[in-house]
């Protein structure tokens, strides 16, 4: 999460001239950090330069969370904080975006009017609005989940991967299926695809994101598991950093062992210390004759 950095309007610094600039304010999970770093990339293949003051961007993203009520006060105090750098600086873009968004674009476009854009989770092409310079540019989340410049000598070791979005349980302590949607994996070879592109920059470690992560291909043709695409990427060649693999589940009512039939339902809290026990062993890849000893590392992480 950026640090809230309060505009002085003396201090606003002229930025070279033709040299556009962004800055992404995020909030929240996992998920939330990989489409900052998707809208990152984005801007930046459209020309844009990053920078950590605000004061100094073209255009502001503000990724927000609503799972718990401090994420949701910390984004909206955010959001009209920028209403007074705005005045000074009406030719800066504002976007938000995350979950705070969906289903309320009217209402906050009325609270906040010196914001530019709200667009839902993972809309980015709506970001054609603010920066007409990503016209052209490639959308693929394969392609673009994250940026590394071409001869980067320290590029990072680890990146978020989302496998599947939304969630299909409605649980009444919880907002996410009404602000993600019900539950969209994606295709194996995309998500195989991106990790191989990741591997290639130099990234180690992969961290598989869904908010019910272990629900993974059902809604797939032939339908996948989470098994199956940890099986395929344990395989991708420079996944590199080995610790037995650990999948903290999102929702007990998704795990079962192999070859056996699901477990009858039950609510999150008769199952939990169940999940606990057996989820690690449930899910453990043993190596690979073509895996050359290498060790390997991959995370599958809920997000709620």
């Amino acid at each position: 999460m950026s640090i809230l950095v309060q505009p002085q309007v003396e201090s606003v610094a002229e930025p070279d001239i033709g040299i556009k600039r962004f800055h992404i304010w995020t909030i929240g999970c996992q998920m939330n950090e990989a489409e900052s770093a998707k809208a990152a990339a984005l801007l930046r293949q459209a020309g844009y330069l990053p920078t950590q003051v605000e004061e100094e961007a073209d255009v502001i993203i503000v990724n927000t969370c609503v799972v718990r009520q401090q994420a949701e006060d910390k984004a909206v105090g955010h959001i009209g904080s920028l209403a007074r750098l705005k005045r000074y600086k009406p030719g800066l873009r504002i976007a938000v975006t995350g979950c705070l968004v969906t289903g309320q674009q009217a209402k906050l476009a009325e609270r906040f009017p010196h914001v530019d854009l709200f667009y839902g989770p993972s809309e980015f092409e709506r970001l054609v609005e603010i920066a007409p310079e990503l016209r052209g540019v490639d959308f693929d989340l394969a392609e673009l989940p994250h940026y590394y410049d071409e001869g980067q000598s320290d590029p990072d070791v680890t990146a978020f991967v989302p496998v599947i979005y939304g969630c299909n349980f409605v649980c009444s302590y919880c907002i996410v299926p009404y602000r993600r949607g019900r539950e969209r994996s994606r295709p194996m070879e995309q998500v195989l695809t991106e990790v191989r592109r990741l591997a290639a920059r130099g990234v180690k470690e992969v961290t598989l994101l869904g908010q019910t992560v272990n629900a993974y291909g059902h809604d797939l043709p032939g339908q996948p598991d989470l098994a199956d695409l940890l099986a395929a990427v344990h395989e991708v060649e420079g996944i590199e950093r080995q610790v037995p693999v650990r999948v903290p589940l999102g929702h007990a009512q998704e795990l079962e062992h192999r070859g056996q039939p699901p477990a009858p339902k039950e609510s999150c809290h008769a199952t939990s210390r169940r999940v606990e026990a057996t989820s690690s062993a449930s899910l453990a890849l043993p190596r690979t004759a073509n895996s050359n000893n290498a060790p390997r590392m991959i995370a599958a992480l809920p997000l709620i």
